[in-house]
């Protein structure tokens, strides 16, 4: 018997597409529970076409479609790529991850992972994700925005610049340096016109002032997060989310966020053609333990 596959993820919104792409790969009936909450205030459909939106019996952990009640289920919370035996993805082949949060390093899955790996992916397995990620069919809406912006402000050769800034995470926001992204736009042209997106519109504002109308970026929106369900995030700011990662994915050149899934999935978005630099990757010392995080 087949299973209903139910991508639950209530994350962030590519960590959410992550999750979608996953089940869909693991069963032609695949849904999606999409919560509103602090990550994302939209609805699924304000982001995607496709018809695969289940409901929750609160406190019951039933998921129904219309008046279905859906039976031999499965449930996927996982914010990694899904992989199978048949992928042959040897163990330790990802890269070591640092958790800033704990202060220590870690691989996926004993290394087991596709995640944040790129071109080291395997042609093969990048093909299957594409073609998944194709029939996850982005809104007319988004699409309509997207097009638009593109046509009134994009050259053909754009760079992105992403900047995971981690205003909701003290932990982590050690890992972001604008010197970093300042010292990529001062080895650039004047004349090349760069395209950035930030969870902080104060760090996209400070660059414009600097570089003027070398900076092009779309939202002028923070990503307001708490540390708890206090505050739900928005529609417009979930909109906006997707739309900048898709004018990301047009960029010829990606600089992104270390640990970040937003330009991860701009890259994907992409058709896995853009190139990618990732920012401020730090760098494992001789002797350093690697643990593992099962996801």
């Amino acid at each position: 018997m087949t299973h209903n596959v139910i991508s639950i993820t209530e994350v962030g919104t590519s960590c959410r597409i992550k999750s979608i792409l996953s089940v869909m790969r693991q069963s032609k009936n695949h849904f999606v529970y999409w919560k509103k909450n602090r990550y994302s205030g939209s609805n699924f459909n304000d982001l995607f076409e496709n018809d695969i939106v289940v409901k929750k019996i609160p406190y019951l952990n039933i998921y129904y479609k219309g008046f279905k009640i859906l039976t031999n289920t499965k449930c996927r919370n996982s914010v990694f790529f899904y992989l199978e035996e048949k992928d042959q993805i040897k163990k330790n082949f990802s890269t070591p991850l640092f958790d800033t949060k704990k202060k220590f390093w870690y691989r996926i899955n004993n290394g087991v992972s596709i995640d944040y790996e790129y071109e080291k992916i395997p042609q093969t397995l990048r093909q299957e994700y594409l073609f998944l990620l194709k029939n996850l069919v982005v809104s007319k809406k988004v699409n309509s925005i997207v097009e638009e912006f593109i046509k009134n402000n994009f050259s053909k050769n754009m760079i992105g610049l992403q900047m995971r800034t981690w205003a909701d995470e003290n932990r982590r926001a050690k890992m972001f340096d604008i010197q970093e992204y300042k010292n990529i736009i001062n080895q650039v042209s004047k004349d090349q016109k760069i395209f950035v997106t930030s969870d902080k519109y104060e760090v996209i504002s400070e660059l414009k002032n600097i570089y003027k109308d070398q900076i092009i970026s779309y939202s002028k929106l923070d990503q307001k997060l708490a540390s708890d369900e206090s505050h739900s995030n928005n529609k417009e700011y979930s909109i906006n989310a997707l739309v900048e990662i898709l004018l990301l994915s047009k960029c010829k050149i990606i600089y992104g966020s270390y640990l970040s899934n937003f330009s991860e999935m701009a890259w994907w978005f992409s058709g896995c053609k853009a190139k990618i630099h990732i920012v401020n990757t730090p760098l494992i010392k001789e002797g350093e333990i690697i643990k593992n995080v099962i996801g």
